[in-house]
């Protein structure tokens, strides 16, 4: 129960702590609803009775990093950010319309991102992205090799047994 007066981010140090959560005393939790009428969260639940039932994209997120590590027996040189690692990143626009507004842009982007909201890529230290343009390979060339491997593979379909293409009635 909270003091008379207080509001719902206004509870008690000891209120706080009595709920297990990881954050100091004093500090504002946000779980005000939003003018959309969507509950804003600031804390994820952890406490689960049978975890992984309920997985935030934060624990996917951490499956994927350090569960993949620990996959490929290499914890010591992957799945985590940290000095002396092996690290691949990504490097997000994160002002896009489907991702704002964001009270937690990890959830935003697994739920509503596109391949486009991709702005770098860094590959155990060495950019193969940066701003949009892929720098391992040539773009060009390869649309272009491409579209005539696709050319010739039609070409040989069509020989073999004309595709009729459907039209409908003109009037």
């Amino acid at each position: 129960m909270r003091p008379p007066g207080a509001s719902h981010s206004q509870k008690t140090c000891s209120q706080t702590q009595r709920k297990g959560a990881r954050e100091p005393c004093g500090r504002k939790r946000s779980s005000a609803r939003s003018r959309w009428g969507r509950k804003q969260t600031s804390s994820i639940r952890r406490d689960d009775a049978t975890p992984g039932q309920k997985p935030q994209p934060e624990d996917m997120l951490a499956d994927a990093a350090q569960g993949g590590a620990r996959a490929v027996r290499q914890e010591a040189l992957l799945g985590s950010l940290e000095v002396g690692k092996k690290a691949d990143v990504i490097v997000l626009d994160t002002q896009r319309t489907h991702l704002v507004p964001a009270g937690r842009i990890l959830s935003a982007w697994i739920n509503n991102g596109q391949p486009s909201d991709i702005e770098s890529v860094v590959v155990d230290g060495q950019f193969v992205m940066r701003d949009r343009k892929i720098l391992t390979v040539d773009e060009t060339s390869l649309i272009a090799e491409a579209d005539k491997v696709g050319r010739r593979i039609w070409s040989q379909v069509e020989t073999a047994s004309p595709v009729t293409v459907p039209r409908l009635p003109r009037s």
